[in-house]
């Protein structure tokens, strides 16, 4: 359970995450997962699953699961279309090493008039450190990640620079968000199931 909080470090939700299934492909693994995203006042927004590939020495997450949910929702009866890359993690990562890019578009339309556009774009990403990370779930040696997210919605553009630290065998430890260089919000682990 990863628990996220804005800038005065109040609670702005939840996000949970479980393992469904494993299964082997072809060089590797692939385990399926599902999230649910929910508000501070502990209702779900909405939910999903999506699947993670482990193969040739490297984590790879198909990044249509950062399109959110409730957005889909709300264009229900509308032709939806989702084009995305996907974002790779290397399973024995070095210090300094940058990292593959990834973007993911999503276009509402009806009767072939676009009426909503949304790209994200993540890059600049880079391997800045290999440490532990304290957070209310406990201590885990983490992989520090920084890259840059790009996102367009519609004619409006907002840059974010954000920082991951990751534990291997558990996900992401905390993440934090800035804009403008000043901390915006962040998500730490608060518990495990």
């Amino acid at each position: 359970e990863l628990t996220s909080y804005n800038k005065k470090d109040k609670v702005t939700g939840k996000t949970t995450r479980k393992f469904l299934s494993k299964k082997a492909i072809s060089g590797g693994l692939e385990i399926e997962i599902e999230a649910n995203i929910f508000d501070k006042k502990d209702e779900k927004i909405s939910g999903g699953t999506f699947n993670v590939t482990c193969k040739d020495g490297k984590l790879t997450v198909d990044m249509t699961n950062m399109v959110d949910l409730s957005q889909i929702q709300q264009f229900e009866g509308m032709d939806i279309d989702i084009q995305s890359e996907s974002l790779d993690f290397p399973t024995n990562p070095t210090v300094g090493q940058e990292l593959k890019g990834g973007k993911t578009t999503l276009t509402a339309s009806n009767m072939g008039m676009k009426l909503f556009s949304q790209t994200i774009i993540i890059d600049k990403r880079k391997v800045e450190a290999i440490e532990s990370k304290t957070c209310p779930a406990g201590t885990y040696e983490c992989v520090k990640i920084s890259y840059e997210t790009r996102m367009q919605i519609g004619p409006k553009a907002f840059v974010y620079k954000s920082i991951d630290w990751i534990a291997k065998d558990i996900g992401t430890v905390r993440s934090e968000t800035y804009e403008g260089g000043d901390l915006e919000n962040y998500s730490e682990l608060t518990k495990i199931y």
